[in-house]
């Protein structure tokens, strides 16, 4: 971490907050089915502003109608991000009887989550598509790639035949990661035979847990046997298991949204956070609670269409509108129930940007100071609030810079500082009513010093001018 001290402040973890015109787009098409089974993806176009989500339906040969249907992922676009529409494709109107929204098929065997990647870098191919695919029951998952130029037209990489065995069960999801040019495929999932756990769990027979490999760019090599990623660990309950994590860049991290599954009556899920430097070592953020809440008390009973099951997006969250939008498929019950079957439906919630923790003071004076690091230079920026709602004599954020030896600098000392007022998401602090200046501390070994009443902060960044 960058923190090298904190005084009277609290590390809180924050949820996002669910957007109220949920749930967004309900399957309805009779190639859909009743319910959403995976979301692959949501992203946004920043030239044309356009949202594109793919998920896939589950039919499985189900439909009367239509009975060449087997595994369908579909796509819908929108405007807004809020409401969507089902666009009119032809490549596979011969399944269905007319135009549809079918992106891609697949007609046979045992199928899992695709998880799509998009790299605009890549003119050729922007689009990839990672999934498990099994030709025959019983199910022998193998890793399948597929690119696109659009979106909407793919094409194969890999056939069943050649594809690769990665000795992973259903729930694989794929990250890209560039920083390993051979393979950039970054591969997550629980293992294909039971683990053995004589310690935690003796005698269990069905433990989920994480592994992980990566593969080739051309998909068809892995990098090697999948290791442990995640198990669960003493401090969890009986009860828990993974069942699946995806993960994403953000910023100087890499943050994996972690399912977790309760196996009890009734059944529910949730989402957690877990962080990684290198993509090898991963931990479970603390304080640990549902980042994504799945069972809220008694929601089940009061019809929370999203109460018992809430699983992430395989896509790096969207930046818009001043917001993370995390996009989610959500149901009223996990793996079934006496009454309800599937229905899980398209759901948002929104977090401020870097809001996943922060470091909180009270009414004592909180204390926060920085590890040493070289000033790049640039626009000091703060993310930070104060508590209460409104601006109060007692609320404050003062921020010092400090030399190598730990001595406030002359011309930015706390005594300086101005204060930074109100909900400020892209804060600059400033010294004697004066616009910010550090060029005079570019190269310099420096730390910063925050001081902070009633107030909360979630992050600092160097910001080069424009």
């Amino acid at each position: 971490g960058v923190i090298e001290s904190s005084t009277l402040v609290e590390r809180v973890m924050h949820q996002p907050i669910r957007h109220p015109a949920n749930p967004l787009l309900t399957p309805e098409e009779p190639w859909e089915g009743p319910t959403m089974n995976y979301l692959s993806g949501v992203f946004r176009d920043e030239e044309s502003g356009l949202f594109r989500v793919f998920y896939v339906g589950v039919v499985n040969g189900g439909v009367p109608s239509m009975p060449k249907i087997f595994y369908p992922i579909c796509t819908a676009t929108s405007k807004d991000g809020i409401r969507w529409q089902r666009p009119q494709l032809e490549h596979y109107a011969d399944l269905t009887g007319g135009p549809n929204n079918i992106v891609l098929h697949l007609d046979q065997g045992c199928i899992a989550a695709p998880s799509i990647i998009h790299e605009p870098e890549d003119k050729e191919a922007p689009w990839k598509l990672l999934i498990h695919h099994s030709i025959k029951s019983p199910c022998h998952y193998y890793v399948r790639l597929a690119t696109s130029r659009d979106g909407i037209h793919w094409e194969w990489k890999t056939t069943a035949k050649d594809a690769v065995y990665a000795k992973l069960h259903d729930r694989m999801t794929a990250m890209l990661d560039r920083t390993n040019p051979e393979f950039p495929y970054l591969l997550f999932g629980r293992p294909s035979l039971s683990a053995d756990y004589p310690l935690i769990y003796p005698g269990r027979i069905n433990q989920r847990e994480v592994f992980q490999t990566r593969l080739s760019s051309d998909g068809k090599k892995l990098s090697g046997t999948p290791t442990v990623t995640l198990r669960p660990d003493l401090e969890d309950p009986p009860e828990v298991e993974f069942y699946h994590m995806s993960a994403f860049r953000y910023e100087s991290l890499y943050i994996g949204t972690l399912m977790i599954y309760r196996v009890e009556d009734p059944p529910s899920a949730e989402v957690q956070l877990v962080t990684s430097r290198d993509t090898q070592n991963w931990h479970r953020v603390r304080p640990r609670r549902a980042f994504i809440q799945g069972s809220f008390p008694a929601g089940r009973q009061q019809g929370v269409w999203d109460a018992a099951g809430v699983q992430p997006q395989l896509s790096p969250p969207l930046l818009h509108d001043g917001a993370l939008y995390f996009y989610y498929y959500g149901g009223p019950a996990f793996h079934g129930s006496r009454f309800m079957k599937g229905q899980f439906q398209l759901g948002l919630a929104l977090l401020r940007p870097d809001g996943f923790a922060s470091l909180k003071s009270t009414w004592r004076e909180g204390v926060i100071t920085t590890k040493p690091f070289r000033w790049p230079g640039g626009q000091l920026v703060i993310n930070g609030q104060e508590l209460g709602g409104s601006r109060t004599n007692q609320a404050y954020l003062h921020v010092a810079v400090l030399d190598k030896d730990g001595q406030e600098i002359p011309g930015y000392e706390q005594s300086e500082s101005d204060i930074l007022a109100g909900d400020f998401p892209a804060g600059v602090p400033s010294w004697s009513d004066k616009p910010q200046n550090l060029d005079p501390l570019i190269g310099q070994t420096i730390r910063l010093r925050f001081f902070l009443r009633q107030a909360e902060i979630f992050s600092f960044r160097s910001v080069s001018p424009e």
